[in-house]
């Protein structure tokens, strides 16, 4: 027997047109196929019994930015009577994430809109499946943090019936990830090229132990001028990896240079004198220098998601391990975003036959290449 299966897609947002387009008659008087949505930019809730009102999708429909009415139309083509949760997740062209204030969420993310998603489900009694055609470079990249550990509250080891697929990134070797090693009294410069406003994501540390009592100095240099300054004593380590990180905004177009220094004298308690890893992440600028390969965004890059990209692109020099994200490359090209939802169907098929299934489970069966 078939279990009910709900397709969660978190995007820019749906048109009117397809959200009224329908294959199956029974739904052509019960406002399509969709089940529950939210609006965040507007932080608007549409739920019902059974599927919305016409009048609820007229006023839910919309997409700017025309990139989730493709995501959309692309799972459609796949899943005609897919049942759907759909959440409107951008504003000006970035995706809505977690304000907070005072250690209260003060406005909704993305990812508080995915976990009422998945709870709206599960209250049907149905499994699901989640579509993220999108990423970004904000937190650490390394599986920690407050989105990360929102996404493992509903998807990981040992928890079955619900997959989150997310893309994999460009996948065009864009130089946005600068990943150098700082050994005892050093100093290095990233150098970079913005053409606009562009934020700097800085973390000290990651994936490795740091040196006991690392001690490191950041200057930012903008068209040879110093804009902004930084150092390990001003910087704590973050709650949810204890790392340092730092965030900076430069304006306009500009040469960047980042300096780090190392202080000198500092090693672990066995004698040994470690290099201190540093990576900066970038959106709006590229490197000239110190480029890492290593760049798949999140939500991809968290464990508990099953990461798409495509063989013939760049995510990192490992992506073909089996253990190495992405999870999936498929073959052929096209923009990963409309790639995606062929994962999220098939995703979808398989927890319906298997809903005892876990992320782990369904990488298993589909493979590193499936066909």
């Amino acid at each position: 027997m078939l279990n009910s299966c709900a397709f969660i897609v978190i995007d820019s947002g749906f048109s009117r047109e397809i959200l009224t387009q329908s294959k199956v008659p029974e739904y052509e008087r019960k406002g399509f196929k969709v089940i529950a949505a939210w609006d965040l930019p507007r932080d608007k809730k549409f739920e019902a019994s059974d599927c919305l009102s016409e009048h609820q999708i007229d006023e839910f429909g919309s997409d700017p930015m025309g990139h989730g009415t493709i995501v959309l139309e692309k799972l459609l083509n796949c899943v005609p009577d897919a049942k759907l949760i759909l959440v409107k997740a951008f504003t000006s062209n970035e995706v809505c994430r977690t304000v907070w204030n005072a250690g209260e969420i003060a406005e909704p993310g993305w990812t508080e809109a995915y976990v009422w998603a998945v709870e709206q489900a599960k209250s049907r009694g149905m499994v699901s499946v989640a579509n993220c055609s999108f990423g970004g470079v904000s937190h650490a990249l390394d599986g920690t943090g407050w989105e990360a550990h929102q996404v493992s509250r509903c998807t990981g080891a040992g928890k079955p019936g619900h997959v989150l697929v997310a893309a994999a990134g460009t996948g065009d070797g864009r130089a946005t990830h600068g990943s150098l090693t700082l050994l005892d009294g050093e100093n290095k410069s990233f150098v970079a090229d913005q053409d606009s406003d562009c934020e700097y994501n800085v973390w000290f540390g990651l994936n490795q132990i740091p040196p006991y009592g690392s001690r490191w100095q950041l200057e930012a240099w903008q068209n040879g001028a110093m804009v902004y300054s930084a150092d390990s004593d001003s910087v704590p380590g973050n709650m949810w990896n204890g790392r340092q990180q730092l965030k900076f905004r430069l304006w306009g177009s500009s040469r960047v240079e980042i300096d780090v220094r190392r202080e000198g004298g500092w090693q672990y308690e066995d004698g040994e004198n470690p290099g201190l890893k540093v990576d900066v992440y970038v959106e709006g600028a590229r490197f000239r220098n110190w480029v890492s390969s290593e760049l798949i965004p999140e939500p991809a890059c968290f464990p508990a998601v099953i990461a798409v990209g495509l063989q013939a692109s760049i995510y990192s020099a490992r992506q073909t391990e089996l253990d190495r994200k992405p999870d999936i490359l498929l073959p052929g090209s096209g923009q990963i975003s409309f790639r995606i939802p062929e994962i999220a169907a098939a995703v979808g098929q398989l927890l319906a036959r298997h809903p005892r299934l876990d992320v782990d489970g369904v990488r298993a069966i589909l493979g590193k290449f499936p066909q």
